[in-house]
């Protein structure tokens, strides 16, 4: 399905595993009654397997979308393909009427791209996880 597909291209743009990747995606997929969201996957001329995938969830209530999620495969990355798909989901909610966007960006990694973009840092967070050691 489009949706596995997704999955198998959010796992492969993190360090992460395709059953989290499914986890997220599904959480969000399946949350259209709670809040709307749009899933995008990016390709590269007549390449027939996506090289990028992107999120946009719209706040309910509120005319404010969150970035909620953007990565390109290791082996496609610095060739425009996030600014892309990131200047792709600002002008989908620009059509409806929204100017607000929220995103988390990791600063090694898409923080710079997102600061030329215009986006100004206005907090920080800390991730953390935890594995249960065997």
């Amino acid at each position: 399905s489009k949706l596995d597909i997704f999955c198998k291209v959010m796992a492969d743009s993190y360090p992460t595993s395709y059953e989290v990747a499914k986890f997220f995606a599904e959480t969000t997929y399946y949350s259209q009654d709670i809040f709307t969201s749009e899933f995008y996957l990016a390709y590269i001329g007549a390449n027939k397997h996506p090289v990028g995938y992107a999120i946009l969830i719209y706040v309910p209530k509120h005319s404010v979308v969150l970035l909620g999620g953007s990565g390109t495969l290791p082996e496609y990355r610095n060739r425009g393909i996030y600014t892309a798909l990131t200047n792709h989901r600002l002008e989908e909610a620009a059509k409806k009427g929204i100017s607000v966007a929220i995103i988390q960006a990791s600063k090694k990694t898409s923080a710079p791209i997102c600061h030329k973009m215009g986006f100004d840092e206005f907090c920080q967070l800390q991730m953390y996880s935890w594995l249960k050691s065997s």
